[in-house]
């Protein structure tokens, strides 16, 4: 009876309750105290910041991001904005001179200056920021949040990829034909430098050539018979000396 009685008790019932309830908050808690991982390898996460969770392309995302454990082997580190990676393989840093590395980083990154990466719309303004680190044997863990586009700064990046609707809600009506503006001419400067030569021309076109008349007949030449006959009497004195010496010399050889 007394067994019974104290099975139905009322404070037992709300004991048992808290209880109950305790667990749940346990469990809860522990969830909520890290980030999702998105991969079944070993967490290598111990705590991740990412401040600010809104902005636009101007706003430097500071990342804060601790290791578990804080130090060891080479680490590398990894940011990306929705599709895009932002920073590969950023190392952690080495302590001293030995072979151990604080599994530490501290970055900063900004939202691409292009869309649809900067959309602010209703629908693409929130953008996915992932963090993933990677240990030396390849084993690799993620975190992600969001980051909220809050104003659209237009880029010379961004202009082309506007759609003709979005191109006229942007250009609005045409405003007015303002005043014109005064035009007063200036002092005149000072006289430059002379430049160098410019390229030679092409050759003229050739001119018209026209004989000219005929001019008066010359004095008559010098007659070339006498010239002729003395060129004869020279060539027979010649070989005339040449006979003599010739024979002079035969006498000589016959006499002796």
């Amino acid at each position: 009876m007394n067994a019974k009685k104290h099975e139905n008790d009322p404070f037992n019932l709300i004991k048992a309750g808290m209880f109950v309830l305790l667990v749940i908050l346990i469990v809860l808690s522990a969830k909520w105290m890290k980030p999702v991982c998105l991969a079944d390898d070993p967490w290598l996460f111990q705590n991740v910041d990412v401040l600010p969770r809104k902005g636009d392309i101007t706003t430097e995302i500071l990342i804060l991001v601790r290791g578990d454990p804080i130090q060891g082997s080479l680490w590398h580190l990894y940011v990306f904005y929705d599709d895009l990676c932002l920073l590969k393989r950023v190392p952690s840093a080495q302590i001293g001179k030995t072979a151990v590395y604080r599994h530490s980083w501290d970055v900063t990154v900004k939202a691409p200056p292009e869309l649809p990466y900067s959309s602010y719309s209703t629908k693409t303004n929130k953008h996915k920021i992932k963090i993933m680190v990677e240990d030396e044997q390849g084993q690799r863990s993620f975190y992600e949040t969001e980051f909220k586009i809050v104003e659209f700064i237009l880029t010379p990046q961004s202009w082309d990829k506007l759609s003709p609707e979005q191109l006229e809600l942007m250009k609005g009506e045409p405003g007015e034909i303002g005043p014109p503006g005064e035009s007063i001419q200036g002092p005149q400067g000072e006289l430059g430098q002379q430049g160098p030569p410019g390229q030679g021309g092409s050759p003229g076109i050739p001119g018209e050539s026209f004989q000219g008349p005929i001019g008066p007949r010359g004095l008559p030449g010098i007659p070339a018979k006498p010239l002729i006959a003395n060129s004869a009497l020279i060539l027979g004195i010649i070989l005339a000396i040449v006979f003599f010496m010739h024979w002079k010399n035969h006498l000589g050889e016959v006499s002796e």
